[in-house]
């Protein structure tokens, strides 16, 4: 897989949304994952330009104190007419999401993680591709995508990619997904 290092929780800017646009390798991808309400807007546009799903993850109540007027109403939208799926961590959540106008078909409850999917029919030797956009930390879930993708590298016949995008917030964890990189390749 791929790492692009992007800067997290930056304004928003047509020149960064640019830039992060760049760095992603958008035809490399299969699934578009955004692990964080804040990243669904960049990877819904994403998804709609290399034509691809994309899946976002709420861990969040969607009516927050923390959350102003206007984000809730991006998020509602984005969840409505960007992603394909939103996984949520809890059925309280779900339920909440519904009350809040969002697209009850759209809403998946996965208790904090990604289910494996079971391997697509795919072309012997095409890899299946995941993308990963988010913050690389423990804390986002990261360990326990590498299990999952671990998990789905045992099940698939024709192997898998994953390409991540994002940024650690310690110099520990970016030498923590160097080191498992270079064992994987």
């Amino acid at each position: 897989g791929t790492t692009i290092d992007l800067p997290a929780n930056q304004p928003f800017s047509l020149r960064g949304l640019r830039r992060q646009l760049a760095a992603l390798p958008l035809g490399e991808c299969d699934v578009l994952h955004a692990w964080g309400a804040r990243s669904w807007e960049l990877a819904a546009l994403a998804g709609r330009l290399a034509d691809r799903p994309v899946i976002g993850t709420l861990h969040d109540h969607p009516e927050a104190d923390y959350l102003t007027p206007a984000r809730r109403r991006l998020m509602r939208w984005t969840a409505r007419w960007g992603l394909h799926r939103v996984t949520v961590v809890s059925e309280t959540l779900r339920a909440a999401c519904v009350a809040a106008g969002w697209p009850a078909k759209k809403l998946v409850m996965i208790r904090n993680g990604l289910a494996v999917p079971p391997a697509p029919t795919r072309t012997i030797g095409n890899p299946v591709r995941f993308g990963f956009l988010g913050a690389l930390t423990a804390t986002k879930g990261l360990p326990d995508l590498l299990a999952s993708m671990d998990a789905l590298a045992r099940r698939a016949p024709h192997g898998w990619e994953l390409h991540i995008a994002g940024r650690t917030q310690t110099a520990a964890e970016a030498e923590q997904l160097r080191d498992r990189k270079s064992t994987r390749l």
